[in-house]
């Protein structure tokens, strides 16, 4: 190599450096996606749920871990898991090994006059075991399916599609509240119930939805059957219904609980009704929202919506045995006073029923 050359090497060696570390440091900083973890990501979910017995069953725990343990703390800023078991359904060849990747990471608890201490916290029970372990190391077991029963049906949802419904993919989702131009509407601060049903095709819904409606022979009657469930086999929860503040599971946590209030069994409905394509509306209410469905059903309550030249008839999924287009309501008044009507969708468009106002969502 001749000088010359080698006078230019060494002084288009540090630029091509110089640029190439930029080039990378750009791609890194605004191109680059960090690999997601599905393992952990998995954990998580299965975790929160496990945090939230509310949302789920009370078969779940134990479906999930193969054990008789109960998750007490999840201590996300120590990430550790605090368990308790009742001494005789404790197994010490299986246990552990059911919850933990390493089991010898398992800390118990001191006794002391009743009571098991562990770092800070306090638990009593003398017939009971206390003990953690770091969340990292909870054990995932494969291909979980989780089952709910509801004779002669079975609802049932595999941990993946767990983790499709807490990431909000398989549900519509968007905007928390009903909001035009980004603030909350007046005067009601109604929080966005269609961001919480299913998406058309969902797989656990429509395969619950697939088993109710089997030998239906029109949608009418595939809709009233939906409904029926609804009414009859998911209970009314007066603790979500005054809990002080407003609760919305997703469609799945409402089948896996089998309870909720009018919000909860407005979203079930509805995801129901995505699955077999019928028209419907939610018709947010003060202190209460129902669903309103097409079709060709009787008229003989008068419970009948105008929307856009379309009716639709009230489906109340609170009131057992309630027949669409027939059935009288004790308390009529809150159909009257419908503030907003919801299609929902991607993006849900709302109508103040007021003002005739429609934005989206």
């Amino acid at each position: 190599m001749s000088k010359r050359n080698k006078i230019l090497v060494l002084i288009l060696s540090p630029v091509l450096l110089a640029g190439f570390s930029l080039g990378y440091y750009v791609w890194k900083r605004y191109y680059y996606e960090e690999p997601v973890d599905h393992q952990a990501e998995l954990r998580s979910t299965l975790l929160t749920y496990l945090a939230y017995p509310g949302y789920t069953h009370p078969e779940f725990s134990e479906q999930l871990t193969g054990t008789k343990a109960k998750l007490e703390v999840n201590q996300r800023d120590e990430h550790l898991l605090y368990f308790s078991i009742d001494k005789e359904a404790f197994d010490a060849a299986q246990t552990l090994r059911q919850l933990c990747i390493d089991p010898k990471t398992v800390e118990f608890a001191q006794e002391k006059g009743g009571y098991q201490y562990l770092g800070k916290y306090r638990f009593y029970g003398e017939k009971s075991l206390f003990f953690r372990f770091p969340d990292s190391l909870f054990n995932v077991r494969k291909g979980i399916q989780f089952a709910v029963e509801y004779d002669p049906y079975t609802y049932t949802v595999s941990d993946e599609e767990l983790l499709g419904f807490i990431s909000n993919k398989t549900i519509h989702w968007g905007n928390y509240y009903i909001t035009k131009n980004g603030k909350e509407l007046d005067p009601v601060m109604s929080m966005n119930h269609g961001a919480y049903v299913s998406i058309k095709d969902e797989p656990t819904i429509k395969r619950f939805t697939d088993q109710l409606i089997q030998g239906c022979q029109t949608q009418e009657e595939k809709i009233q059957v939906l409904l029926n469930f609804v009414t009859n086999r998911i209970k009314y929860s007066n603790y979500e219904a005054h809990a002080g503040s407003e609760i919305l599971k997703r469609p799945n946590e409402i089948l896996m609980s089998g309870n909720s209030d009018c919000s909860g069994k407005t979203i079930l409905f509805a995801s129901f009704l995505e699955q077999i394509g019928a028209e419907y509306r939610l018709a947010y209410m003060k202190g209460h929202i129902a669903v309103y469905v097409k079709g060709n059903f009787p008229e003989t309550n008068g419970y009948r919506l105008n929307v856009d030249g379309e009716f639709f008839h009230l489906a109340e999924g609170t009131c057992p045995d309630f027949r669409i287009g027939e059935t009288k309501l004790l308390d009529e008044r809150a159909q009257y006073f419908i503030q907003f009507i919801q299609k929902v969708g991607s993006p849900s468009v709302v109508i103040n029923n007021s003002t005739g106002v429609k934005f989206e969502l």
